[in-house]
């Protein structure tokens, strides 16, 4: 089954603004030139996350390229405000923590898609890829049977020091 998306245009990404950034908006351009550059912003974001998704070359996807998936638009979203508002000369730092998480996002959909050899419709969430092998007990050495696959337990080594009795953390 396809994944599920929705398009993300000039006409829905004008409708999501935030009051203030709609302000900074109409105010900053001329008609005709706003509405150009907020199709090419979306354009570029939609192209972005369709690529970190794996739907870029999906063929039902084709006649639509500003469709994104559904998982993705809030992070469309958060990148677009954030773009918006360092362009119209608006405060762009309401918008810049959700900016920042979305670019983190969209970097880890772009290296699980790498990993997974391009395959659309892999989890997009970090994973554990534990290395072949086994331990076993409490401070088993690899290889040991009836072990979990690839997890060293010993103990930690403080260079003969011994372990510090307390910590303080700056």
């Amino acid at each position: 089954m396809a994944e599920e998306t929705t398009l993300f245009n000039v006409t829905a990404a004008a409708a999501t603004l935030p009051p203030s950034l709609k302000a900074a908006y109409l105010a900053w351009q001329p008609v005709g030139g706003r509405e150009a550059r907020l199709g090419r912003l979306t354009a570029g974001i939609a192209a972005d996350f369709r690529a970190a998704a794996g739907v870029a070359d999906d063929p039902d996807l084709a006649e639509k390229p500003s469709a994104v998936p559904l998982r993705c638009v809030r992070h469309c979203e958060a990148v677009l405000w954030h773009t918006l508002a360092l362009e119209c000369g608006a405060e762009s730092e309401p918008y810049r923590p959700g900016w920042q998480d979305s670019e983190v996002w969209l970097r880890q959909l772009y290296v699980t898609l790498r990993q997974s050899g391009g395959a659309p419709g892999e989890p997009g969430t970090p994973s554990y890829d534990a290395a072949a092998g086994s331990v076993g007990g409490l401070y088993g050495d690899p290889g040991d049977a009836g072990g979990s696959a690839g997890v060293v337990t010993r103990p930690i080594s403080y260079g003969g020091a011994g372990r510090p009795g307390r910590m303080t953390l700056y």
